[in-house]
């Protein structure tokens, strides 16, 4: 005698009156483009009894019919239904297969107490922080104890004024992730910690995803699909709450809203102890951490061309095929670009992979050789931070150049003194064939007055201001350093 309900892994395309016996575990609208009060389609998320789960899609004609009979953690039958690949572009299953509901489909609700509950697909902070592949498409669960929170704040993206608001929560081990919520989600918890200021507050991020920014694995929400959970009477929220009580006891945790991270000052870093200040030569010790140094532009060592097509999502570099790009990350394809080289050979260009966009946007990245008077040391400069020292964006100077020689702007960064922040994670030392990453520069002269290092003797590291001192220094810099190569 055949079963009596189906299981996910047996599912096949085409219409199936197979009975499925399903928990749901998540539920939300897709929302009609430009149009935040109309649903596109209703996404459910389903277990069986085995713990699989599948992915379900009612399309917007059937809303209104199924959505009101559909609650989270509740047991159903199903039948009737429509087996289709997997084309979503985030994996809320490993299922390749999903489940389109219609009209016609029969959902009854069940009672059964034997039924096995696997509400939350949780992954280890470790595991998350050890990324050697940061998949951004994949979405997962994570519990922690939220230890700092960061006031909302709105930034602009592109053209469109976007709130966001980051928290670091905290596991009984005591790794932490931040973590930055988007728009409704930055709402719900801001709302939340001010109407109720609690000590240990413990939360259920359902379906975030990880994302690399400056060097680090961080965490996100994820457009309509991620679901934030407070509530006490969660069974793994209680467990939780109870295990951390008794590992801190006697430490207390007192959540207060302070300035967003995005805008603290170099002086907000180093005072609260978040970044520290060194020499070029303490930086190549290669300690994990965040730092600060101080030094003068000796020689712009960008060769060759540096333009490259990336995606304007995960910035990674897109691919060409044939009139087409596309992005192995996001697993998208951009069929509007059309492949421009521009002369300026220190210009890269971003495409955006996901909406059509006939407009190709310019992007420097720069890589520069920068000295005081421990040592020197190669930087690498991305669009944000050559903006800044140079005064221009990289689109105006695509149009005033076109040719590969390097543009005046550019040239006149030599003898530039700034700080520049630089972030080296564990196990790293250097980054980009031997050039740190600069995630933030300061260039603001009362600050780079305060933060210029002392040298042995207790006077200033002094700042380069003619050629000849610049090719004095940087010569007398590479005779002096031990493991250091020559640079040509």
């Amino acid at each position: 005698m055949p079963p009596l309900f189906g299981l996910i892994k047996d599912l096949q395309p085409g219409r199936s009156k197979i009975a499925l016996q399903l928990r749901l575990i998540r539920s939300y609208d897709i929302l009609k483009f430009g149009n935040k009060n109309e649903a596109f389609s209703h996404e459910v998320i389903f277990h069986d009894k085995e713990g699989n789960r599948v992915h379900a899609t009612i399309n917007q004609s059937s809303i209104s019919k199924i959505k009101p009979i559909l609650e989270q953690g509740n047991i159903y039958t199903i039948k009737d239904y429509v087996i289709t690949t997997n084309n979503l572009k985030f994996k809320t299953t490993e299922c390749k297969f999903k489940i389109l509901l219609f009209r016609q489909t029969r959902i009854t609700e069940l009672e059964d107490d034997t039924f096995p509950n696997h509400m939350f697909n949780f992954k280890a902070f470790d595991d998350v922080a050890k990324m050697e592949e940061v998949q951004q498409a994949s979405l997962f669960d994570l519990i922690g104890v939220i230890v700092s929170s960061y006031k909302p704040i709105e930034k602009d993206l592109n053209g469109k004024p976007t709130k966001l608001m980051d928290i670091v929560i905290e596991d009984l081990e005591g790794k932490t992730l931040s973590c930055t919520l988007w728009e409704q989600y930055a709402d719900t918890m801001f709302e939340f910690l001010c109407s109720q200021p609690k000590m240990h507050v413990c939360i259920i991020l359902q379906y975030c995803r990880p994302t690399m920014f400056r060097g680090e694995v961080r965490i996100t929400s994820s457009y309509h699909i991620t679901n934030i959970i407070f509530d006490e009477n969660v069974a793994e929220i209680k467990e939780m709450k109870e295990k951390f009580a008794v590992i801190h006891k006697n430490r207390s945790i007192s959540i207060k809203m302070v300035k967003s991270p995005t805008f603290r000052t170099i002086e907000d870093e180093i005072n609260d102890g978040i970044s520290v200040l060194k020499t070029i030569s303490e930086l190549a010790e290669g300690k994990e951490g965040m730092f600060w140094i101080y030094g003068t532009i000796l020689e712009i060592e960008t060769l060759g061309a540096f333009t490259y097509l990336a995606c304007k999502i995960c910035l990674k570099k897109l691919k060409q095929d044939d009139d087409s790009f596309f992005c192995e990350t996001c697993e998208s394809f951009d069929v509007s670009g059309r492949l421009r080289y521009f002369n300026n050979y220190f210009i890269h260009n971003y495409i955006n992979c996901l909406f059509i966009n006939y407009k190709i946007s310019n992007m420097y990245k720069l890589r520069v050789c920068v000295a005081d008077d421990s040592g020197v040391a190669s930087l690498n400069l991305w669009d944000r931070e050559c903006a800044q020292l140079i005064g221009k964006p990289a689109s105006d100077l695509s149009v005033e150049y076109g040719s590969n020689e390097l543009p005046f702007e550019i040239e006149e960064l030599v003898t530039k003194s700034a700080l520049f922040k630089i972030i080296i994670n564990k196990g790293e030392t250097k980054m980009y064939d031997g050039a740190y990453g600069v995630s933030k520069i300061c260039s603001d002269p009362d600050m780079i007055e305060k933060y210029e290092i002392e040298d042995g003797e207790g006077k200033k590291c002094q700042e380069y201001e003619v050629e000849e001192d610049l090719k004095y220094c940087f010569l007398r810099m590479v005779e002096m350093m031990n493991g250091y190569p020559k640079y040509v």
